[in-house]
């Protein structure tokens, strides 16, 4: 009997469905059976993560794998970070539930036909019924810390981290946030780190007794370190703020300071042996009681810090870190134990002869600018210093120079700006606060300039020193060194 046309092609078509039912079965199973294996590479990887975070912190606390379920296509755990210190000296907890996406194609993915594979996703999201999350208000209920991550087949880690507008009280005291999101790449396990982040405000509110406020607005955060040759770590990072107050009520009367265009940035780099580095400061804008008083810059350098022993000495403060402080023990005590355990370091450290340095320290009015700039190369002495129930290390100083140069004009503007009252408490006129800040500069100087330490440039109150080791120049006169060892016994 012949077969229809139509028939052949109906079975055609069932066979070559079956045909593709099976090859998606196959293939499901094996998307199946490579997430699984994935998954359980990922559990042992985190496992091992959270046992490695604890062996090497050295800041108290603890992270615990409170529960770890594994299934197929993913997997969620809950994580318990303790032993922070709480605002009130009380022990502050989070607890993170984290879902993880098992590779090559995770699940989330896989919906968005996002076909790169990769080694797993997470998503977390900071606990609310236990810890800090049970006493955090947000502006949305249903809002929380949020953590996203692609770990890539190399082990890279590419994440974001989004924070709700929240608000915090405890003992009377508050803490709100603003939102804010922040953006990082951690490559080669970790090595290398890169974060950027925004943060649109955080205030906060000291408890009543203490009657003070802190209010910080347009954050944005940079960083990119990594480790370096000597296992430590190099890199660029920044911290800026768009405007700050901070207010309190003291003895004295109502304190306020507010600034804005503040930054600082840090670097740290090596090369084959040595490491260095600085740290900027810089205020755009400074206001002490509602008085300008300026922009205030600064930098400091450390300079061929051994590498290799750099690392012992911070090795040897992670290893006295971690230890637990005895029952009884006095802060004489922990002192005397801390520098006991950095002192065989410390001593290799200073016969590479370190320098540090204050390279630029300037304030800068419409009135004038003032500057200070200090080089100190140090070295170890056979001889500790002793000062107060403390041995101090062995440290002496090889060479220095400093440069001062302080504008009267500046200072004088100021003081008499800030000066509200004259004897007695009696108001005052401007014109009569800046003849009394004119005396009050008077007298200082007189009293300094005997010294020798300090001489007048003009407008300009100057001192330049200058020590070798041997001999001590000040202002372009030789001096007795003994005149800085009596001030400073670190000057042999």
């Amino acid at each position: 009997m012949a077969t229809c046309p139509s028939q052949s092609m109906d079975r055609i078509m069932k066979r070559a469905g079956a045909v593709v039912v099976a090859v998606a079965a196959v293939a499901g199973a094996g998307w199946a059976g490579a997430s699984w294996y994935t998954g359980k590479r990922v559990e042992e990887t985190v496992r091992q993560g959270v046992a490695d975070a604890n062996k090497a912190n050295d800041w108290g606390a603890k992270i615990e794998i409170v529960s770890y379920e594994r299934g197929i296509l993913n997997s969620t755990a809950r994580y318990r970070i303790s032993g922070l210190a709480g605002t009130t000296g009380d022990e502050l907890l989070l607890a993170i539930d984290s879902k993880v996406h098992h590779g090559p194609l995770p699940l989330d993915r896989l919906v968005k036909f996002q076909l790169k594979p990769v080694s797993a996703t997470t998503e977390s999201t900071l606990a609310r019924d236990e810890g800090l999350g049970s006493r955090l208000s947000t502006v949305d209920a249903g809002a929380s810390f949020r953590e996203r991550s692609v770990i890539d087949t190399q082990g890279n880690v590419d994440f974001r981290i989004d924070t709700p507008a929240m608000r915090f009280a405890q003992d009377g005291g508050t803490l709100e946030v603003a939102g804010g999101a922040f953006t990082g790449l951690s490559e080669k396990e970790m090595t290398h780190i890169r974060v950027n982040g925004t943060l649109e405000s955080v205030r906060i509110v000291a408890p009543v007794a203490q009657q003070g406020t802190v209010d910080i607005r347009n954050i944005t955060i940079s960083s990119d370190n990594r480790v370096g040759r000597f296992g430590l770590q190099i890199g660029d990072g920044s911290l800026r703020v768009g405007s700050f107050t901070i207010a309190a009520a003291t003895p004295a009367g109502p304190f306020a300071l507010a600034g804005s265009d503040f930054v600082v940035a840090s670097h740290i780099e090596e090369d084959e042996k040595f490491m260095s580095g600085h740290v900027s400061y810089n205020f755009g804008k400074l206001a002490l009681n509602n008085t300008d008083i300026g922009a205030i810059d600064a930098r400091f350098a450390v300079r061929k810090l051994d590498g290799a022993t750099t690392a012992k000495l911070s090795e040897s403060y992670r290893e006295f870190a971690r230890k637990p402080r005895q029952p009884g023990e006095t802060d004489e005590a922990a002192a005397r134990a801390a520098i006991a355990n950095l002192q065989a370091p410390l001593k290799d450290l200073l016969t590479h002869s370190p320098a540090f340095a204050l390279d630029a320290l300037t304030w800068t009015t419409p009135v004038g600018q003032s500057s200070l700039k200090v080089d100190v190369t140090l070295k170890p002495r056979d001889t500790p210093v002793e000062r107060a129930e403390v041995n101090v290390p062995g440290v002496a100083v090889d060479r220095a120079t400093l440069d001062l140069s302080v504008s009267q004009p500046a200072v004088i503007d100021l003081i008499a700006r800030l000066t509200k009252a004259g004897p007695g408490g009696q108001k005052i006129t401007q014109e009569q606060a800046r003849e009394q800040a004119t005396m009050v500069v008077a007298m200082l100087l007189g009293g300094v300039s005997q010294s020798g330490f300090l001489t007048a440039q003009g407008d300009k109150v100057e001192s330049h020193i200058k020590y070798d080791g041997k001999t001590l120049n000040v202002n372009g006169q030789d001096v007795p060194p003994e005149m800085l060892r009596e001030i400073l016994p670190m000057f042999e």
